[in-house]
Formats: structure tokens, sequence, C-alpha cells
């Protein structure tokens, strides 16, 4: 009764990089590691974190953090890549537009080339989706499945559970899979006739954030442990949600049953049976986490990162609740060398201003994932959409100053009103490959220079000559 999706199929071109020494765990780069950094396929583009345009509200006010040691230690080898030039590069760009919190690495050395408030904590938006990836991934590994059930009453063969595991992918075409199985194990046992009960408890607590504001329910779905199609009401990622997904799914599940000849008395949500108290009737899975990240990173998908961040709760115990996946989350960095005092993890997909990250936090989080010795994090990478080409970075680097960032460019975008932000890697035109962050806060509200201002400065990075 097992079913294994193969969707998120995608046209791959194939774009290799090779990225030599990366950084260790306790935070300094060592010795000289390949990997090789793959491009997701090109699909349509999705839009950014959240349109700034929906806030009036400045933002708030920055507490800058003590500047503890750099995440990055000391460089290992002889850097290849001027550092004065490669500042001289971005200072050409001209003034930023906002607080910039910026850091850039040359991959072979280690060597942190230039780097503004690198360690202070900037408000990030969608770049925290790069931080929640790796989390997940350290914590499951690449080829983990969430699997959704269904299941029957060992002592009443009219009871029916859908059991919800905390697949972001689920679709109406996954339920009419598990209909078509439990409706043939039903008929198979005389029992034509069923309540069903939806279980949804794998994630504990609130499934909204209480730091997002309700505009935000057009750009991101509560996080319970079952939805169907991302809990959309439309096709479109911007849009109308289930206020209720779990329940939702269910009256999907149940008109899916009832399509194949089982009637459906009733349906209420609870606890399903367990162990053998239960009787498997069907399962899907979910495509691996590799390729999920992959997808959600490549188009900036909050639905998804909040779910991924809700299982990085459910490690060593957690309850799978908001609080849980914080303190989780914040775990997984500190045993990778990641973590700066004063840095803040709200939520998984950067929509709170509550969240609070380093630029070398998130640079040095994209120098983990290329380490040779780190293949489970290697979504990390692929997933990053290439600039001018696809995902949230299909329309981008089309202003003057940028041509030389298309196709070489690769990195996560975020964007809220009054922040913008791009982290990601390039191979410049010497070769070197160079690892970035930027977080541009306080922007002007009409921030859209904020954005053409780091497409300008990665573009003059990759045109750089800078051996």
């Amino acid at each position: 009764m097992k079913h294994i999706r193969g969707r998120f199929g995608v046209a791959c071109a194939t774009m290799a990089v090779i990225a030599v020494v990366i950084f260790a765990v306790t935070g300094v780069i060592g010795s000289a590691a390949s990997a090789v950094m793959e491009k997701v396929g090109a699909r349509p583009s999705a839009p950014d974190t959240v349109d700034p345009r929906i806030f009036d509200a400045p933002p708030p006010a920055m507490d800058v953090a003590p500047a503890p040691a750099h995440v990055v230690g000391p460089a290992t080898a002889e850097p290849g890549t001027d550092a004065d030039t490669v500042t001289r590069r971005i200072e050409g760009v001209g003034p930023a537009p906002g607080r910039v919190f910026g850091q850039v690495i040359d991959a072979e050395s280690g060597k942190v080339l230039h780097e503004s408030e690198p360690t202070s904590g900037g408000i990030p938006a969608s770049t925290m989706k790069v931080l929640t990836s790796l989390a997940v991934l350290d914590s499951y590994g690449p080829q983990h499945q969430f699997t959704t059930e269904v299941r029957g009453d060992a002592a009443d063969s009219g009871v029916l559970w859908l059991v919800g595991g905390g697949d972001p992918t689920l679709s109406r075409a996954d339920l009419d899979a598990l209909a078509d199985q439990t409706a043939e194990s039903l008929r198979a046992e005389g029992a034509p006739r069923v309540s069903l009960g939806v279980d949804a408890t794998i994630f504990a607590g609130d499934p909204w954030n209480p730091a997002w504001p309700d505009v935000y329910r057009d750009y991101v779905t509560p996080s319970e442990g079952l939805w169907v199609d991302r809990g959309r009401l439309s096709p479109n990622p911007v849009g109308p949600r289930e206020a209720q997904p779990a329940d939702a799914a269910g009256r999907v599940f149940a008109d899916a049953l009832k399509a194949r000849g089982i009637e459906v008395t009733g349906i209420s949500r609870g606890d399903a049976p367990e162990g053998d108290a239960a009787v498997d009737r069907a399962r899907v899975e979910s495509p691996p986490l590799s390729t999920i990240v992959e997808s959600a990173l490549a188009f900036s998908d909050n639905d998804t990162t909040e779910i991924l961040f809700r299982h990085v709760g459910r490690v060593d115990g957690g309850d799978g609740s908001l609080d849980s996946a914080r303190q989780k989350q914040r775990k997984v960095l500190e045993d990778r060398g990641l973590w700066v005092d004063g840095m803040v993890v709200d939520d998984g997909s950067g929509l709170s201003r509550e969240n609070r990250v380093a630029a070398s936090t998130l640079a040095g989080a994209i120098g983990l994932a290329s380490a040779e010795e780190e293949p489970d994090l290697r979504a990390v990478l692929t997933g990053l959409p290439v600039a001018g080409a696809e995902g949230t970075l299909l329309d981008r680097y089309v202003e003057d100053g940028t041509a030389p960032g298309r196709g070489v460019v690769r990195g996560k975008t975020g964007t809220l009103t009054g922040v913008s932000s791009l982290a990601g890697y390039m191979r410049d035109k010497d070769g070197a490959i160079l690892v970035f962050a930027f977080i541009v806060n306080g922007a002007p509200e009409a921030d859209y220079g904020a954005r053409v201002y780091l497409d300008r400065v990665t573009s003059a990075l990759a045109d750089c000559g800078c051996s």
C-alpha cells in the first residue's frame, strides 16, 4: 500500500561549480575540499517573502548585538583574491540605501574579503529560509520522506482516520491515491460505510505565529500537520488560504472516498489509534527532503518552509510547536558553530520582523553546505536560483550594471518593507568562488532601489578580476 510520488520533476540544466574548502563545525575554515553545486530546473517565478507595499510602518529600531568572535575563523591557506579590490568593487556601486550587514568570503582560502557589521543582527526576510533548510537537512537527512497515512480502528471497521505526517507537498492527487487504496481495502472487508477522523497532532501548539499580522494570511497558511495543496484556495502563491487546513484536507479526502463508493457518515478531529489498536489502510510518501528544500528555496515558499521549521521542532523529542522549533533550530546552528549572540529565530520563513540574523551566519551556512564532507546539506546550494534565469531571481538583474551577474550569481532573496537581502555564491572572472551575504535594513519604503543595489554589488563581484 505504499505509494511514492515523483512530483517536482523539472528539466535540469546543470551548472557545475567546484568549491574548494569549507567551514569546519568549529567555525574555522579548513582543508581544501571539492563540492559540485548543481542548479535546479527553471520554473515560473514566485513573489518574494511578501509584497513590501502592504506595510506602512517603518522597520523597528535595530538592537545591535555586541560583536563576538567571528563565526568564520582565520584562513588556513594564502588567499587568491585581494580584499582591497573586492571592497573597491563594492564601494564603486555607490552608497547603500540603508544599513548594510554583509560579508564576502573567498571559498578557496576562507579569507574574509569584505564585511560590514557581519556579526550584528539584521532583519533577514526570506534569507532566513537558508538557515531553516540547513537545520531540517541536518536533522533528518536529504532522503527523508514524510508519510501521510490512512488508519482503521482495530476494534471497529467502520472507523477511519486520515493521519497527517507534516508533508508540505501533499496534493489532491495524493489524497486520490489514498482513497483508491482505502476503498479497495474497505471493500475487501465489506465495510462500505465509515466515519472519518482527522489527526493533525504531529505539531503541537498554535499553527499561527503571533508575530505575523493578519495581512500575512494571504502569504502563508497556518502550519498544521495536514493540508492539501498547501492550504491555498487558488493556484497562486499569494491569495486566500484555508483557516483550518487539516479540516479542509479531511473534506477533500471524504469526497474522494464518496466518489469511490464509500459512504462517509461524518468527519471529526482527534487522535488516531496507534500500534496494535490501528489497521494500516493506505499511505503516501512525500518526495525526498532534498527536493522539497530545493523547491522551497528557489521559489521562496513560505508555506513549505514553515512546515519544515516545525519538523525541526520535533527533533530529539520536541513537540513540533513554534517554541520548540525556535529552540531546536538555534541548537542546530550552535552545534554547527554558526550561532552569533544577539540573533533571534522567530519563524522559519523570514516573514517575522522579530528575526535577527548575522550576515556571517548566512555566509557560514552556505559555505558549510558546500563542504565535501557535508553532502547531506547540499540542497541548500542546489536550491539557490540563478540570477536572471529562475525562481525569485528570474526577474532580477535587469538594470544597468547587473549584466555580469546574470547566469553567474546564485542566491536566496529576501524582501520586507525596508528590508532587502541576498545570500549565495558565484564564480568571479578569475574563477574564484565567492560566498556572500548582504542584508539591507532601513531602506526607503519604495525599496526597489535596495534590490537593484544588491544586484549591482553582486554583479560587480562576479565581474571582478580580484586576484
